[in-house]
């Protein structure tokens, strides 16, 4: 983890600083460039907190991978966010798609999701690795946190996908090792309750329908033996 000074009141001005930037990007790092600009720009338009509570609903949900970025993260447990459906968009050709979320007409439409609290110096960690997405600062009647903790005192952030990469990925079906990681941490989080909402609720694209369709149903449907062909898994 990159230390950040100890004294809270200037850890944004040190973010700014070339010394933490040539750390995050490298030696040659560019401050002015349109990368670390939007950067810099998520993290002005993130309140200023102690502690943030992410919610978390792709790879994330698979505790495992947490501390690799993220080494202040701790207390992991079920929420849930509303007024989403979460869909595989994110992605290109050749690659397959991973997890987005996107806005559902019916503002109480749940995702499952799993809340993990991070302190402050962990926070440009989980910007950088969301890097084609967004970083949306949630509404409190926007999630439920069973614990009542993330409405007292954190924050609580999710990602949207950037639209770009959602339209480059149109017809790309899901990555199927990234779904196993996904549904693995599901089940750690939501027990089946939480695997049958993510199979039954979750759209991907569907090459045999040629439109986008529950996991479910795309697990039915497809022919897996073509499917890992075309997508070469001998070699991943």
């Amino acid at each position: 983890m990159i230390k950040i000074k100890n004294d809270y009141a200037t850890h944004r001005d040190y973010w700014r600083s070339k010394e933490y930037l040539k750390r995050l990007f490298g030696n040659n790092v560019d401050i002015k460039s349109a990368v670390v600009q939007d950067f810099l720009d998520t993290i002005d338009s993130i309140p200023e907190n102690p502690t943030y509570t992410i919610a978390a609903y792709g790879s994330l949900l698979n505790t495992s991978d947490i501390f690799r970025t993220m080494p202040t993260a701790s207390n992991f447990r079920i929420g849930h966010i509303y007024g989403f459906t979460r869909i595989f968009n994110m992605g290109v050709l050749g690659r397959g798609c991973v997890l987005n979320i996107q806005h559902h007409p019916d503002e109480q439409k749940d995702v499952i999701c799993n809340f993990i609290d991070i302190s402050y110096e962990d926070l440009p960690e989980y910007i950088l690795r969301e890097g084609w997405y967004n970083i949306e600062v949630l509404e409190p009647d926007q999630y439920y946190d069973p614990e009542g903790e993330a409405n007292d005192f954190s924050p609580v952030l999710t990602v949207i996908g950037d639209q770009s990469i959602v339209n480059r990925s149109i017809g790309v079906e899901p990555q199927l090792n990234y779904l196993h990681l996904c549904l693995t941490g599901m089940k750690e989080i939501g027990g089946w309750e939480g695997i049958q909402q993510f199979l039954g609720e979750t759209l991907c694209y569907s090459k045999k329908t040629r439109d986008y369709v529950s996991v479910k149903q795309w697990l039915f449907t497809t022919d897996m033996v073509d499917y890992m062909i075309t997508n070469d898994y001998s070699k991943r």
